[in-house]
């Protein structure tokens, strides 16, 4: 039995086999490019926004302008501060996480992935700014970073974590004086980049830090929350810090007012009680002007996300009923070329040929069409290909072995129970 180019019926049927299976193959790949494992973040996003609604609690000193200065000169503000935010904490009724968004800065010259650097898609400058300071000019690049506590990250990231470990209860604690770095975990696109143990030296809230990577999130990983989800594939996710110690400076006072400020401006998840009233009564209670708001649910942003799911649902259907049509018309192929073989094929065994043999170059044949299908499909995917999840990656992988195990067993089956005797007396 031949599988030679001559043959141009097993060529001409060969290339359109080839064609059928790069585009079901391309087409499994496709949905795990969908916004990869989106199914897993629509599940969480809805779940989240149906049955949970959050409360911003922000301070109302004049936007950060004259009031806040202000503010800033009063004595014991600091304290004050620190006061409120243990009783957001602590006080009866209030489910309060603290979770926001304060980018950090790499000083010196930044030649890392642009993805990785604020707002670099709408105004590129963003990356490498040249800035004069009293020790001459450096380069400066705004990195995106979030803060949350042990609640917000129990809450939404502890079981999305792809290796390392998880932040501890020491972590939050922070104290220059006894520890040297302070722990993150890394976005996953940052995991090809970086290793567990490395340090990166930043700028935080005009104060250089080191941090040590501790973990990497996997691509799942996000911050779903009043009308957006937080992706934190590009993020540095830091632990939201406490400063049990007094400051020793001027620098580190301002820079524990400007911490526990956005610590005091996260987020109460709402069950119905007038919090608009507790908040403000604690703020007054610690000389404080603080207050809550209600900020509406995008239902909208719920609707898109479900959107998104079913689409991946029906390409992925799609994608599966077409790998089978193209098997079945494969095996249909072969056994068609089997069959107009059947008479050489049963005077070759006559004369001591093994039919094992002929098996397997028609199995070899199978494998060539699949591993042509795939290279192509990998082709034609590009670059993106390497966006894919290593779990999705190893789902389209055992699929496609699957199916191909199947093609094999049922060619084998068929022409084991294929009567080659009759081939002889057929004219």
């Amino acid at each position: 039995m031949s599988f030679s180019l001559k043959d141009k019926k097993l060529a001409a049927s060969t290339i359109v086999i080839i064609a059928l299976f790069t585009l079901a193959i391309t087409l499994i790949l496709k949905t795990f490019l969908m916004n990869d494992t989106i199914e897993e973040k629509s599940q969480k996003y809805y779940h989240t926004y149906v049955e949970n609604k959050y409360l911003r609690i922000f301070d109302t000193y004049d936007t950060k302008g004259s009031g806040f200065t202000q503010a800033l000169k009063q004595k014991g503000f600091l304290s004050r501060l620190k006061n409120f935010n243990q009783d957001l904490h602590t006080t009866d009724g209030l489910n309060y996480m603290e979770v926001f968004e304060q980018q950090v800065e790499h000083q010196g010259r930044y030649d890392g992935k642009d993805i990785f650097v604020v707002a670099y898609d709408m105004d590129p400058s963003m990356k490498n700014q040249l800035i004069k300071t009293p020790s001459g000019q450096i380069y400066i690049t705004p990195l995106y970073a979030v803060q949350v506590d042990s609640t917000a990250y129990d809450y939404f990231l502890k079981d999305n974590l792809a290796i390392g470990k998880n932040f501890i209860a020491d972590d939050y604690n922070y104290r220059p004086d006894k520890k040297k770095s302070i722990p993150c975990i890394l976005g996953s696109n940052y995991s090809t980049i970086y290793d567990l143990g490395d340090r990166l030296q930043v700028n935080y809230l005009f104060k250089t830090i080191d941090l040590q990577i501790i973990g990497f999130f996997d691509i799942t990983a996000s911050i779903p929350m009043n009308g957006s989800i937080l992706y934190l594939d590009k993020y540095i996710i830091m632990p939201s810090l406490s400063c049990e110690y007094n400051p020793n400076s001027p620098e580190e006072e301002f820079f524990q007012i400007i911490l526990y400020d956005q610590k005091n401006s996260g987020y109460i998840v709402d069950e119905g009680r007038d919090y608009f009233t507790l908040v403000n009564n604690i703020a007054k209670s610690v000389n404080l002007q603080y207050t809550v708001r209600n900020d509406k649910k995008d239902v909208n942003m719920v609707n898109q996300g479900v959107t998104a799911l079913l689409t991946k649902k029906v390409i992925e259907a799609i994608s599966i009923l077409l790998l089978m049509i193209v098997i079945i018309i494969f095996i249909f192929v072969l056994m068609q070329k089997f069959h107009r073989d059947a008479q050489k094929i049963s005077v070759n065994l006559i004369c001591g040929a093994s039919l094992n043999r002929i098996k397997a170059r028609l199995f070899l044949h199978v494998i060539f069409c699949y591993l042509a299908s795939l290279f192509i499909s990998m082709l034609l995917i590009g670059k993106d290909l390497f966006s894919i999840s290593y779990r999705n990656t190893t789902i389209c992988l055992t699929v496609l072995l699957l199916s191909l195990i199947s093609v094999i067993l049922i060619l084998n089956l068929l022409i084991n129970n294929y009567q080659l005797g009759t081939a002889l007396r057929r004219r």
